[in-house]
């Protein structure tokens, strides 16, 4: 028997589906020191000027993955809120 089946009986376990932001993977008492905050937003605002490039092996390839990653990569954001969101969650 798996220690995990030992701990958790199989009746009491319930499968979650977390659906939102993605603020939810936070560690919350990490993200409640506001100094912690300051670095993830000053990090994640730099991240968010960058210009991303499509590369094949060392050349730039110019295509629309390209183009659209630039503008806008989906409906809701532009590159710099993508970027931003990208970074300040893989910080967190």
């Amino acid at each position: 028997m798996k220690l995990f089946d030992r701990l958790i009986p199989r009746r009491s376990r319930t499968r979650v589906q977390v659906v939102g932001d993605g603020a939810a993977w936070a560690n919350p008492l990490a993200y409640k020191s506001a100094t912690v905050r300051e670095a993830v937003d000053a990090v994640a605002r730099h991240a968010g000027k960058l210009k991303p490039r499509h590369m094949l092996g060392d050349a730039p390839v110019k295509d629309d993955l390209e183009r659209l990653l630039a503008l806008r990569p989906n409906p809701a954001m532009n590159s710099y809120d993508f970027l931003y969101k990208l970074a300040s969650q893989l910080l967190l």
